[in-house]
């Protein structure tokens, strides 16, 4: 019986000590330290009211970890769909196609992101690609519009075409275009009918100023581009 007293004793001392260590890891969130001391405490006292306390604290601390690891791993899921989907707007931005990855960025930007650090890094690709379009364009709206100043229309047309490549959404300059056009269109017209004259009365050296004149200021698409340079190659080929 002394034996059995003196083992309840050692028994209830060492829960004692278990009990204060497991406390002290209640306070300080320890967990992992927690659920080892409920387990060495209740195969000693399965009825010890701290211990089956500290179980329940641990049942619910695992239950949140494991839901906090499942969003954690949708998120990375999530997280990876929207990297794969975000591929087509940064190989645009690679090939220096800036307004096709300004178009991709701001639909992608309509639709929901559960990532906000992905719909910063999107909305920061958006700025970035705005930058450089306007760092390729605005150097050749300059041009365009002082080669027009300068009356070097073919210049100006083709460089305002260019600058529609890269930006078809430039209404300033679609209009610059049209009018141009207009413009380039009457002046050439008159030009080739000049020449077309001059031919007809024998004029050869003064047709082939008017035509040599077409093809110095018309844009090559131009359909009176191809008459002229066809005219000028039947001369020498005469």
């Amino acid at each position: 019986k002394k034996k059995q007293e003196e083992e309840a004793e050692l028994v209830k001392q060492t829960v004692s000590i278990l009990a204060e260590r497991l406390n002290e890891s209640l306070k300080n969130k320890d967990y992992i330290s927690v659920d080892i001391l409920v387990q060495e405490i209740l195969t000693k006292d399965p009825e010890n009211l701290l211990a089956l306390e500290a179980k329940d604290i641990i049942a619910e601390f695992k239950e949140q970890e494991r839901e906090k690891a499942e969003k954690l791993e949708l998120a990375e899921k999530e997280r990876k769909y929207l990297l794969d989907k975000m591929a087509p707007g940064r190989n645009y931005m690679s090939q220096g196609n800036y307004y096709k990855a300004i178009m991709f960025f701001e639909d992608f930007l309509l639709k929901p992101i559960s990532v906000e650090d992905i719909r910063v890094e999107v909305s920061g690709l958006l700025d970035e690609s705005k930058e450089k379009l306007y760092a390729i364009t605005m150097p050749l709206i300059q041009e365009a519009d002082l080669a027009f100043e300068n009356k070097q229309f073919k210049k100006s047309y083709e460089t305002y075409e260019k600058i529609l490549e890269k930006d078809p959404s430039l209404v300033e300059i679609i209009i610059k275009l049209g009018q141009l056009k207009s413009f380039i269109d009457h002046r050439i017209k008159d030009r080739y009918q000049k020449a077309i004259l001059s031919e007809s009365y024998g004029y050869l050296e003064e047709s082939k100023q008017y035509f040599s004149e077409i093809l110095d200021t018309t844009p090559e698409k131009h359909i009176f581009y191809k008459k002229s340079e066809q005219k000028l190659l039947s001369y020498i080929n005469d």
